[in-house]
């Protein structure tokens, strides 16, 4: 497993947890600073874009001062 993929698992694992996390408070509507479910859907989208665009972000600056080619997570040898 590589640098990339790994940070990939990781980024997975985290977007899970906030999934798993967020359902008891789905559940309960219990908290004021939400109005709605419709609040909690967007709170958690937002999360989870977010974490994406980071990840993706990362990578992308990694694999360009690492001079990786878009789409691979390597060098070409040669």
């Amino acid at each position: 497993m590589n640098i990339f993929e790994g940070g990939r698992r990781i980024a997975k694992v985290i977007m899970a947890m906030a999934v798993l996390l967020m359902v008891p408070v789905l559940l309960t509507l219990n908290d004021p600073s939400f109005s709605s479910i419709a609040d909690y859907i967007g709170s958690l989208a937002g999360g989870l874009i977010f974490v994406w665009a980071f990840t993706w972000g990362v990578g992308w600056i990694v694999r360009g001062f690492m001079g990786i080619p878009r789409g691979s997570d390597q060098k070409p040898l040669g």
